[in-house]
């Protein structure tokens, strides 16, 4: 390390007394009027910086007899208006923009001569025609619809559009570059579902096959200030919750995650608990920064998640700590009712969790959300964990109306006919019967009406009947309980 210190400062000094170092020897940008400007290596002009104070620039078409093709990282920085809005004017011959030149700049509209044969403005959207770039939006709508075309977002295209709240993706986009940084009223993305490359769950953007999360938005408020990520997910990517303020309190990543890429939790000053389950093996050192000073990190001690935490606070520069989780799947969980008759009408049984023989009180330890809960089938309550508690689900069954109003004729030597009122919302019905009635039934029928003629029985014998109904969900048959058994002497 010393060794490498010393070669260092000789570099430096080598440096400057050659006149490399700080500038020396190399060419200032020039100017023209409130343009600072250098010459590329092609001969044109690349726009450096704009000083002035105008309220409507236009980007000149030569300088001293040169073209001006290009638009330099944040040179509109400096552009300061004292009152009204800034508009922009690009000439026909900038060919070249860079994807940082509006960064930090605040300008209300821009405008491309027609005789520009490399960029256009659409609602308010500066693209680049070769690549179908979107630089920048400049607008102030609430609800905006990118056009279809657009191949790829830029990175800071919607940097600071602090009015936008929701935003429409067309099927042809196929990149995002951090397009919607710094953007902290964005509450909703919506993706057509024909994009082959991005979906929307819940209005957070994924990859199509929704394995990885790719952003937040910024401004998204979640129920209880918490957010469960989808099963599914395996990868949490760069940037993804970065600067989200909308007093985000929770974070749980779901059992399948394996990877955090770098800076995914940056500048979330709100986050006080970010559950990472065992499944996480890979995790950036930079996941988190020094703004997550309210967060507790819940995970297991033997997983990666908890090893990581450790070496980071060893290190002096992460203010957070870690907690091991309190798994409500390994509490002891009743609910009221376990199994429901069907009425059409939603169905939310009570819950009482113990933990360690006692009660435990609903929020702020957990929340309780019903799925699937009002038609015939399995319907599932989820117990969704706050702070260090991770939830789990519970599943009640929701059964077929039995059958009513059996009644059975002996109406003919040997045969027997069966009615009785039709269920709403089944599939069949199954008739079964035995020679007593606590002897063994069998069935002898499975029919889809509500009538059924049993033939070639033994005259003067009784025969007792019962039937129930039944409803096929998920290529399985869900039943009712059984009907009042019926007895019938064949004549």
């Amino acid at each position: 390390m010393k060794k490498l210190c010393k070669t260092l400062i000789a570099l430096v000094l080598t440096l400057i007394c050659t006149g490399v170092a700080f500038g020396a020897n190399v060419k200032a940008d020039e100017k023209s009027g409130d343009f600072e400007y250098k010459i590329k290596k092609d001969g044109t002009i690349m726009i450096t910086s704009y000083t002035g104070s105008d309220n409507i620039v236009t980007i000149p078409e030569e300088i001293d007899g040169i073209k001006v093709t290009s638009l330099g990282a944040k040179c509109f920085d400096n552009w300061y208006v004292e009152e009204g809005d800034k508009k922009l004017i690009i000439s026909s011959n900038v060919n070249s923009i860079n994807k940082e030149t509006f960064k930090f700049a605040y300008i209300s509209k821009i405008e491309v001569v027609d005789s520009n044969k490399y960029y256009y403005v659409k609602k308010s959207m500066l693209i680049e025609n070769k690549t179908g770039t979107l630089i920048v939006y400049t607008g102030n709508a609430e609800k905006i619809s990118i056009p279809n075309g657009v191949k790829r977002i830029s990175e800071y295209a919607f940097w600071r559009s602090i009015e936008l709240r929701t935003i429409y993706i067309p099927k042809s986009v196929t990149a995002i570059e951090d397009g919607f940084w710094g953007n902290t009223s964005l509450e909703k993305i919506k993706i057509s579902s024909q994009n082959k490359k991005y979906k929307t769950i819940d209005g957070v953007l994924f990859n199509k096959k929704g394995t990885k999360l790719i952003y937040y938005p910024e401004g998204l408020v979640q129920p209880y200030d918490t957010y469960y990520v989808p099963e599914g997910v395996k990868k949490i990517g760069k940037y993804a919750f970065d600067d989200v303020t909308s007093n985000l309190k929770n974070i749980y990543l779901s059992e399948g995650v394996t990877t955090i890429e770098e800076n995914a939790f940056v500048g979330c000053q709100c986050l006080e608990y970010v559950y990472i389950p065992k499944s996480v093996k890979n995790i950036h050192e930079n996941t988190f920064d020094e703004y997550n000073e309210k967060l507790t990190i819940v995970c297991d001690k033997s997983s990666n998640a908890w090893n990581y935490v450790e070496v980071i606070k060893a290190s002096g520069n992460r203010p957070f700590t870690c907690e091991e989780p309190i798994l409500l799947k390994n509490a002891e969980i009743k609910l009221e009712k376990t199994e429901y008759i069907y009425n059409g009408k939603e169905k939310n049984p009570k819950v009482e969790i113990i933990v360690n023989g006692k009660k435990l009180i609903g929020y702020p330890n957990y929340v309780v959300e019903y799925v699937n809960n009002k038609n015939i089938g399995k319907a599932t309550v989820f117990i969704k964990g706050l702070g260090k508690y991770v939830g789990c689900k519970v599943k009640f069954d929701i059964l077929p109306r039995k059958v009513e109003g059996l009644n059975i004729v002996s109406n003919k030597s040997t045969n027997v006919k069966l009615t009785w009122k039709k269920s709403s919302k089944v599939t069949g019905y199954e008739v079964y019967r035995s020679n007593s009635k606590n002897g063994t039934y069998k069935k002898v029928k499975t029919i889809k009406n509500n009538t059924y003629t049993d033939k070639k029985l033994k005259s003067k014998n009784t025969y007792y009947y019962k039937v129930r109904a039944y409803k096929n969900v998920s290529g399985k048959k869900v039943y009712s309980l059984w009907c009042l058994v019926k007895s019938v002497i064949v004549k």
